[in-house]
């Protein structure tokens, strides 16, 4: 039950990050995903190692929700692959001082460090 909550938090997490680029134009990440899947630019975005790597991270973590054998190392993974986005997300908000930016980056962040320390911790004790 505990690895099913770790992974909704991290999927909510990121799909939650706020985006914002010059000219006023702004989107969360969900809104993002959904004009990715548009039937007619779905070839030409796919390709994008910005879009597969996350992409692969949401799959790991709704795979880890339904593997128990194999459920930390897919969250490890997924954690990894969806938060080179984040982070990159989370370095051009703290450059630019955007605070929308870092304030939808950094749940993200906060819930995949905790799962990593607390998850380290058990394996330490064990």
């Amino acid at each position: 039950m505990k690895q099913i909550l770790w992974s909704a938090a991290l999927i909510v997490s990121f799909l939650f990050v706020y985006l914002e680029w010059s000219g006023g134009h702004s989107t969360f990440l969900f809104q993002a995903i959904g004009d990715v899947f548009k039937p007619e630019q779905l070839h030409d975005n796919m390709m994008h190692p910005l879009i597969l790597l996350p992409l692969s991270g949401v799959v790991l973590f709704v795979a880890a929700m339904f593997s128990a054998s194999r459920s930390r190392l897919y969250t490890h993974i997924g954690i990894a692959a969806c938060g080179v986005l984040v982070l990159i997300v989370l370095l051009i908000g703290v450059m630019a001082g955007n605070f929308k930016t870092i304030a939808f980056s950094l749940p993200f962040v906060l819930i995949g460090g905790s799962y990593i320390y607390f998850n380290r911790r058990k394996r330490e004790r064990t």
